[in-house]
């Protein structure tokens, strides 16, 4: 992830002066037996804590290929 944000950060600096990456990152690893809802839950709203959209539903980047993300939601909510 380290290596990914430099190049990515030479990238933008050059291309995109305007476009600047968040300085930290921060790396969770969902272990057996933890509590999944809130992990998906805060992860989904991320665009909506930032401002970009009202709703995570309507943020175009959040789900995965092959996953009903609204279902999976639905479920997590009841986590």
């Amino acid at each position: 992830m380290v290596d990914y944000k430099q190049q990515t950060g030479y990238w933008l600096a050059r291309y995109k002066p305007a476009v600047k990456c968040q300085k930290d990152f921060y790396d969770h690893i969902i272990r057996v037996g933890e509590d999944l809802g809130p992990q998906v839950r805060y992860a989904t709203n991320n665009p909506v804590r930032r401002g970009l959209v009202k709703e995570w539903c309507d943020y175009p980047f959040t789900g995965a290929i092959g996953i009903d993300l609204r279902t999976m939601m639905e479920d997590a909510a009841t986590l």
